[in-house]
């Protein structure tokens, strides 16, 4: 039998002479195909990923995608590889035995990438936000539309995509005016600055707020709907403007809450148990047989100090609760605090804990602290006081440039600026730190030399009169219809103990088919739901609060495309060990040491 490397170098030869005999297109075509194409197509990729590498790492993966993986540069990339992969094997035609692995190795890198462009074009990622007991059939996609609604006509969405690009927008219906997107910014906000305003309006501050690896720099603007409370995350700030003296005296005084509540869960589980302070303050009861619980003593202000805990009148509102729990010759002593729910100290504990969580209620526990920063315009002055579920500090003055610390929020706050009559100056820049802006269109609507711009955030509308008709615009997330309904029954959740920190979170669904068929299923942290090609991943909650029901927030995510990457990835394990097996080089190698007659 013929050697299989005699076999190689002899189709080599009569390739070369082909190639002589093949016009210039044709030895275009054949290149397309060679190693050497291949290494350009290499070096070309590296200096590309590096390029989109350092663009996400300075202005972030939007940034990216728009500028580099999502344009039609890199989709023409890819179908070059495409292109060596396929006019790789169409140069080896006749395909002989020995290539078979080289045939089946191509193949499967052109259906992987095949398959990863199916589920590009033909998936969709988004998430479903539920509450218990509502059902859903579509889900809300990471991609975006412009909701168009002129008069009194139906409103009409015209897809942006991922990454809006500028142009003219398509509208579908003649009678809408003309529209143009001219700007996107995936990461910005709005930088404000005060001016002087007219007597009329009112006034406004800068202010930077300091405290628990947080640093905010703020405008309010006491008569400004939309600069005059903000949400901060865990504070929140506002100015309340005093037109008159007794108004500010009906302010600055300190204000106690009448009584918080502590809640005590139980290992075995079971209701948990509520007691009030300081009405059971000094009582003893018991949780269970032979469980004890004692509230022992109560601090409106409290301080930590040298590691013990004392009242000191002069600090803010801050209450805790030292109570003893005692089974036996066991005995715990837990300190709570209402404005950090988290934090419990503990004292005697030996072995596991006697109870399994603990937490110290305030009325309207679930609302966020208020930084209020009262005004007197006529006199100029300004006080700052903490406003929280536990009752209200006393106001503390505020003068420019001065610090004011509100001791148990952590918070430091400085009066950067303060104007008497202010209106905002706002302009859209880059976000100071990356992702703490939000996604900006900026749209043109209505005929040319007559057209209006406005900028529109995402999740938000602008409302605009064009030729005498109200025309709303919104930039909002794009809706995806899903081939069944689902509905959320429950949402469970078990915590750390003495904290308010989730361990472990699920949602109850119930899965409703087009046909009536219904299905009970549990989606939690660590097991997602495959349903009619749908995967559907638990991706957070919000426990009930103030009468409201739990809601859960699910990632969907459909995958067209996943099988034929599947089915690829194992073609290209066979065929890369196939082709080590049964390499030409090692083959003839081999049989140049075996004796004439072995051959």
């Amino acid at each position: 039998m013929e050697p299989a490397y005699l076999r190689t170098v002899r189709d080599k030869e009569r390739k070369n002479e082909m190639n002589h005999e093949e016009s210039v297109g044709m030895r275009l075509f054949r290149f397309l195909g060679k190693v050497q194409f291949t290494m350009i197509l290499l070096i070309l990729g590296g200096l590309v990923m590096a390029l989109g590498t350092i663009i996400e790492s300075k202005f972030g993966t939007e940034a990216a995608q728009g500028g580099i993986y999502h344009t039609f540069l890199f989709d023409f990339y890819l179908f070059l590889i495409v292109v060596n992969l396929v006019v790789a094997v169409i140069n080896r035609i006749p395909i002989q035995r020995h290539q078979w692995a080289f045939v089946l190795t191509h193949s499967s890198i052109v259906l992987l990438l095949f398959g990863a462009w199916v589920s590009r074009t033909f998936g969709h990622e988004g998430t479903l936000a539920l509450r218990e007991g509502d059902t859903l059939d579509r889900m809300t996609l990471v991609t975006a539309d412009l909701e168009v609604r002129y008069g009194d006509g139906e409103a009409q969405r015209i897809p942006l995509g991922r990454i809006p690009r500028p142009g003219l927008l398509d509208t579908a219906r003649s009678e809408h005016p003309r529209l143009q997107l001219l700007r996107y910014e995936g990461d910005a906000e709005f930088a404000v600055q005060l001016v002087d305003a007219e007597e009329e309006k009112g006034p406004g501050v800068k202010l930077h707020l300091d405290g628990k690896g947080m640093h905010f720099n703020e405008w309010l603007i006491g008569d400004h709907r939309s600069f005059r409370r903000k949400d901060l995350g865990p504070v929140e700030v506002a100015i309340l403007v005093a037109h008159t003296e007794k108004t500010l005296a009906d302010w600055l005084p300190e204000l106690d809450s009448p009584e918080v509540t502590l809640r005590v869960s139980l290992p075995k589980g079971g209701p948990a148990r509520e007691f009030r302070v300081p009405a059971d303050l000094g009582k003893e009861f018991e949780l269970e047989e032979g469980l004890k619980i004692k509230l022992v003593s109560f601090l409106k202000r409290a301080r930590v100090i040298d590691k013990g805990i004392e009242e000191d009148p002069k600090a803010p509102i801050n209450p805790a609760l030292i109570f003893s729990v005692q089974r036996g010759d066991t005995m715990e002593t837990h300190t709570v605090f209402s404005q950090f729910p988290e934090f419990n100290l503990v004292k005697g504990r030996v072995g596991d804990p006697l109870i399994a969580g603990v937490s110290l209620l305030s009325p309207d526990a679930d609302e966020k602290p208020l930084i209020r920063i009262l005004v007197h315009p006529e006199s100029d002055r300004l006080w700052v006081q903490l406003a929280a579920s536990t009752g209200r500090g006393a106001g503390h003055p505020l003068r420019q440039d001065k610090t004011v610390v509100l001791g148990n929020l952590g918070f430091e706050i400085t009066l950067l600026q303060y104007v008497r009559h202010a209106k905002p100056d706002v302009k859209l820049a880059k976000a100071e730190k990356k992702g703490d802006g939000a996604r900006w269109i900026q749209v043109l609507a209505g005929p040319e030399g007559d057209a209006q711009e406005v900028w529109i955030s995402y999740g938000s509308s602008q409302s605009l009169l064009v030729d005498g008709k109200n025309l709303v615009l919104g930039f909002v997330p794009a809706v995806q219809p899903l081939p069944f309904k689902i509905q959320l029954e429950k949402v469970q959740a078990d915590y750390h103990p003495g904290s308010s920190r989730a361990s472990q979170y699920s949602s109850e669904v119930k899965i409703q088919g087009p046909e009536g068929q219904d299905r009970q299923a549990v989606i939690s942290m660590n097991r997602p739901l495959d349903h009619a090609g749908y995967r559907l991943f638990q991706s957070g909650f919000q426990k009930a609060r103030g009468g409201a029901p739990a809601v859960t927030w699910l990632s969907v995510s459909y995958d067209p495309g996943v099988t034929l990457v599947y089915i690829a990835f194992f073609a290209l394990i066979l065929g890369v060990g196939w082709y080590v097996k049964s390499n030409p080089v090692q083959t003839a190698r081999k049989s140049q040491h075996q004796p004439t007659g072995e051959r």
